[in-house]
């Protein structure tokens, strides 16, 4: 039995839906357990009062007719009572373990080396464990094995039990109806899987589609080119290919299901027919055949229920649950740690680093050291591998080959969350939050309690001169404002200057601020950042030239180290760029 074994996932599942739940779990399996002993009692019941009224002879009789109609009529009451109360516990614990499923999806994810976000089928396994926790997947397979374990099988057997004491042929009729039923329900899981794997991409390609239709972050730029029509298009096609891989799947199954019905029907006129056949030989009584011959539709409609729907369920929903958990499965980042020796630097050895799904490697054999306390400006053409090289220098992604050593931390045995500790880091893509301007900064240091003061002194060393207080909301969604993009890019280097730190990155943060503006902020940032380690990424070499040393890089290699005169000196690549820039600066 493999891990991701049906059974192996039914074991699991249901143990955690049992830890999580705790004490509702077990109530909604009593409850369950208590619908299935209703059902037969009732049922046998129903007999009784069916032959009472068979065998009515005199006014005498009609009081324990009445006493037997009350004592059914309470035993469906009370079915229906369980039957609520179940549906009810079976919603709260779903939606309950819903949200303690998500919390732990979460934390996993934190606990993933973050180059795995790079890779398209880590981002398909993503979204489906995702879909698993929106559509509640983990709760309703859990309770539905249990229901199946428990209700119906308990179900069955006092049924199989009653019918084999009443007439033994009907058993093997209802069986020979319901075998092929489940059988047929087991090898509906396999094209479930199957259809899963084929449209993920199709169903993620879509929804990025549909964003750049509808999302605020592309609806102007969407409607200003003219591309509604081509987004639209595309959107259409992946919805078409989604539709047409599932009708393909769909008519196998129907044609499994129209099979499975036929056996079923043909089961229930066998079964009829020895019900007459017994009670005309005078087998069973006229009161038995009544009360089985309802019971038969019951027991049918009850069978087609747990084999059409629940089994149904359960072929769906197991894809979904063993995706999620071949995710929350997946090797983590090292949880190791040290002592972060700040005089140390920052070491780079023989780095080799490739993207997961590129066949070329984007570093190509790194060498540097960084020292503490020192500013530095990494350059270099688009694709040259800066920001890639940034990344692994935060201890982000581990190398391919070769060592990285942070503050004394091998980048790649210490935990992440570690190595983040001493580092702060301005992205070029960063992120807009949609929270008060004060909570834009201090989410950067959410570990200890909002400093106002702190938040404000960040705030002016970015040079964000905008008159709004701390409360405000920088959101147009709700009800606040909106900021320029230079204004936002000010927001995250406060957000960045507000966090303690002993290396602070800026990594092509300031594009939307002209290159003027830009040398007047590096220069203010150079003097923010005295005894600190600062690393600058920029294509605008203004700026480099307050660094200390300025790194160049090249089709993923450094070719030149030092200061703006030594490397105009030298007349190679960074002496070709600055000249190629310095008449924006004249």
């Amino acid at each position: 039995m493999t891990e991701y074994s049906l059974i192996g996932i039914i074991y699991r599942n249901t143990y955690e839906y049992f830890k999580k739940a705790k004490i509702w779990a077990i109530v909604e399996q009593c409850m369950s357990l208590f619908q299935a002993v209703l059902w037969i009692i009732g049922l046998q019941f129903t007999q009784h009062v069916f032959d009472l009224v068979v065998s009515y002879h005199n006014q005498s009789m009609i009081q324990n007719i009445v006493y037997s109609l009350m004592f059914v009529g309470i035993i469906k009451v009370c079915e229906e009572i369980v039957s609520g109360i179940k549906r009810y516990l079976l919603s709260k614990n779903s939606y309950s373990n819903m949200g303690k499923f998500m919390v732990d999806f979460q934390q996993k994810l934190g606990k993933i080396e973050a180059i795995h976000f790079e890779h398209s089928q880590f981002l398909d396994r993503i979204n489906r464990a995702k879909e698993c926790l929106e559509y509640e997947s983990l709760g309703h397979f859990a309770s539905n094995c249990l229901h199946i374990l428990g209700y119906y099988s308990i179900l069955i057997v006092l049924t199989g039990w009653y019918l084999y004491n009443l007439y033994p042929p009907l058993v093997f009729i209802v069986l020979f109806a319901f075998i092929p039923s489940c059988i047929g329900r087991v090898l509906q899981i396999k094209y479930a899987n199957h259809l899963e794997e084929m449209t993920v991409s199709s169903r993620r390609q879509a929804h990025y589609y549909k964003k750049t239709i509808v999302d605020r972050q592309y609806f102007k730029e969407t409607r200003l080119l003219g591309g509604f029509h081509f987004f639209h298009t595309l959107y259409k096609q992946s919805i078409e290919a989604i539709v047409r891989t599932h009708w393909k799947c769909e008519k196998k199954l129907f044609i499994l299901q129209l099979t499975l019905s036929i056996v079923a029907f043909i089961g229930l006129s066998a079964a009829v027919g020895l019900l007459v056949v017994a009670t005309l030989d005078q087998e069973i009584s006229i009161g038995a055949f009544a009360s089985v011959f309802v019971a038969l539709s019951q027991l049918f409609s009850l069978m087609d229920e747990l084999v059409m729907n629940k089994l149904d369920q359960f072929g769906e929903t197991y894809v979904q649950v063993a995706n999620f958990y071949r995710l929350m499965d997946m090797e983590e980042a090292s949880n190791q740690k040290g002592d972060i020796l700040v005089d140390k630097g920052i070491e780079a050895n023989g780095v080799f680093f490739k993207y997961p799904d590129n066949k070329n490697m984007t570093l190509k054999g790194i060498h540097a050291h960084i020292e503490t306390g020192k500013t530095y400006a990494l350059v270099g053409e688009n694709g040259s591998g800066k920001s890639t090289f940034v990344r692994l220098l935060l201890g982000l992604y581990a190398p391919k080959h070769g060592q990285i050593n942070l503050f004394g931390l091998d980048t790649s045995c210490v935990l992440g969350s570690h190595l983040y500790s001493s580092s702060s880091a301005v992205f070029q893509h960063f992120q807009h939050y949609q929270m008060s301007l004060q909570d834009n900064v201090w989410i950067s240091k959410t570990t200890a309690d909002i400093n106002v003061q702190n938040i404000k002194k960040a705030l002016e060393k970015s040079q964000f001169k905008r008159k709004i207080s701390g409360e405000c909301m920088l959101s147009p969604e709700f009800s606040g404002i909106d900021l320029s993009k230079g204004e936002w890019q000010r927001v995250a280097i406060a957000r960045a200057l507000y966090r303690e730190h002993e290396l602070i990155v800026l990594d092509e943060p300031t594009s939307a601020i002209d290159p003027i503006e830009e040398v007047r902020l590096f220069y203010q940032f150079k003097n923010m950042t005295k005894n600190k380690t600062a690393l600058i990424v920029t294509h605008r070499l203004a700026s480099a030239k307050y660094a200390d040393e300025i790194i160049v890089m090249s089709k993923g290699k450094i070719v030149e180290k030092g200061t703006h005169q030594q490397l105009m000196a030298l007349n190679g690549v960074y002496c070709h760029m600055w000249k190629s820039q310095e008449h924006w600066y004249v």
